[in-house]
């Protein structure tokens, strides 16, 4: 196992976020191995943070890290103790930052990605 860069945890974070904004299940499943009652709780989530018809995103790449103009990135990375890399990611609410932090975990196995869903808060 590998740790995976920065980089790449950034186009996995983005890719489940749209799977979660579309509330597209099966891809939450198939490609991230999240259960239809996990996603269902994701979902849930998602309703008590953002507005009906809402769609969350994270920041855009040349945003996500910077700490020129705030005190804390958008999205923080840290490295774990099994060589996966952390992130917290403010959700985005039509180009804005909310009050949710989607906390998740990506690895590198075989070269193939993995990310690891721990909870979404604020």
């Amino acid at each position: 196992m590998r740790t995976p860069t920065r980089q790449q945890t950034y186009d996995e974070a983005r890719r489940f976020i749209e799977a979660i904004g579309l509330r597209d299940a099966q891809v939450l499943q198939h490609k991230f191995g999240i259960s239809s009652a996990v996603a269902e709780e994701i979902f849930g989530c998602i309703d008590e943070y953002f507005d009906e018809g809402a769609i969350p995103s994270i920041a855009p790449l040349e945003a996500a890290f910077d700490l020129r103009t705030q005190k804390r990135p958008c999205i923080d990375v840290y490295e774990t103790n099994g060589k996966a890399l952390g992130m917290a990611c403010v959700l985005f609410d039509n180009g804005r930052p909310g009050e949710a932090i989607l906390h998740i975990e990506v690895s590198e196995n075989n070269e193939k990605l993995d990310l690891h869903y721990k909870y979404i808060g604020s």
